[in-house]
């Protein structure tokens, strides 16, 4: 995560300078164990303050494996599947921040 980090600012610093990070996605989540538990915690802990983490979990799924091995989307394999509910949850969190933000900038430029 830190090198992630470094990379994002050394973009933000020769690229691009507004480069923002909407957020943290937490992915191949294997909620059942102690490990994933962990991360989540520490992730939360040390850059949750700063940084957008998402409630949407993404778990680890057979049913994620074998829409990639179809070449299809995981809507369009199984649309019921715990993979794909958490990606409709993630896409309203994510929905949901922009619309809140383009009220922001909406309401800055008015002003």
């Amino acid at each position: 995560m830190t090198q992630l980090l470094r990379s994002i600012n050394m973009v933000r610093t020769h690229t691009n300078e507004h480069l923002k990070i909407g957020g943290i996605v937490m992915t191949l989540v294997d909620g059942r164990t102690n490990l994933a538990k962990e991360v989540i915690s520490t992730i939360r802990t040390n850059y949750g303050m700063s940084i957008r983490i998402f409630d949407a979990q993404i778990p680890v799924a057979v049913k994620a494996a074998e829409a990639a091995k179809e070449g299809k989307s995981i809507f369009s394999y199984d649309a019921n599947s715990r993979p794909a509910l958490a990606y409709e949850k993630l896409t309203k969190e994510v929905m949901k921040d922009a619309e809140r933000e383009r009220k922001h900038n909406k309401a800055t430029v008015t002003r």
